[in-house]
């Protein structure tokens, strides 16, 4: 809730204004060439129209340089876009190891954004203000994907209303934050601040800080896993790593249960020529048919 009261006539006069002039100048900033490319388009019809309506337009000076200043102005304001797009490709594709350029949809606000909130596994970004006095930041919501949005803000998950383990899931929340925040990354299991059928599943947390605009953030991702009872317990799981990555085994269900999975032919053929070294040799074992 805000915490304004009531003002005159004219202090509200007063704000409105100042209210459309910063808007005014937050248009500026963020578009400064669609503003260069209007002041363009009024600087070359003044040099032509002498007359809109009841509005005569007066140019002191040649009306051949106000023409030319129009038409620099123009392209400024037409080619600006063309130079940036091009300056952030090339930004970009200095992420990539190998620095390969990257093509235009890398740079498409729109893109990403359906890529992250409709594609990628439960994942967020979060903004993290300054430290407090007790060390933590204040976090802020940026940007969630599709697949979490349903996981704690649908119909299909209720959310936990016990205060008390609702407290301590936040609080391990922040650990992996902090701890991301410290470390360059953090990896924690945990639960999810709602139930799933009734009950809270564990999930794997994976953060990973990054800094843009001098702002600092936190982007992760998560997915749920089996836990034995006796591992819940644990301080600690130490798990298994590839190239700095977590491995996770699935869980197998009954037929006709969960979620059908392939296993790619180059998977099958290599456990083939695993099996073939620890049994007595019978002959080449057939390879697997590629699927469809």
């Amino acid at each position: 809730m805000s915490g304004e009261g009531s003002t005159t006539a004219n202090g509200g006069g007063a704000k409105d204004l100042s209210g459309q002039f910063a808007r005014v100048v937050g248009v500026v900033h963020s578009f400064p060439y669609a503003v260069i490319l209007t002041a363009g388009i009024f600087a070359v019809l003044a040099a032509f129209v002498r007359r809109v309506g009841s509005w005569e337009l007066v140019t002191e000076g040649s009306q051949f340089l106000v023409l030319t200043v129009g038409a620099v102005l123009m392209a400024i304001g037409l080619g600006g876009p063309l130079v940036e797009s091009r300056r952030m490709s090339r930004s970009l594709a200095g992420y990539r190891l190998d620095g390969k350029p990257l093509p235009p949809e890398a740079s498409d606000v729109e893109f990403l954004f359906q890529v992250f909130y409709l594609c990628m596994p439960p994942a967020f970004v979060k903004r993290f203000g300054p430290p407090r006095p007790d060390g933590t930041r204040e976090a802020v919501d940026i940007i969630y994907s599709r697949e979490l949005d349903r996981f704690q803000r649908s119909g299909l998950t209720a959310e936990v209303g016990d205060d008390a383990r609702h407290r301590a899931i936040m609080a391990d929340h922040v650990r992996g934050d902090q701890e991301a925040l410290a470390r360059g990354f953090s990896l924690i299991v945990e639960f999810p601040t709602s139930y799933v059928d009734g009950r809270l599943s564990p999930i794997l947390t994976y953060k990973t800080p990054f800094t843009y605009k001098n702002q600092t953030y936190v982007a992760g991702w998560y997915l749920p896993i089996e836990l034995p009872a006796d591992q819940r317990a644990a301080e600690v799981l130490t798990m298994r790593d590839e190239v700095g990555q977590p491995v996770l085994r699935p869980t197998l269900v009954r037929e006709g249960q969960g979620i059908r999975v392939p296993v790619g032919a180059a998977v099958r053929a290599d456990a083939l020529v695993e099996a073939s070294r620890t049994m007595p040799y019978a002959g080449p074992l057939p390879l697997p048919r590629p699927g469809p």
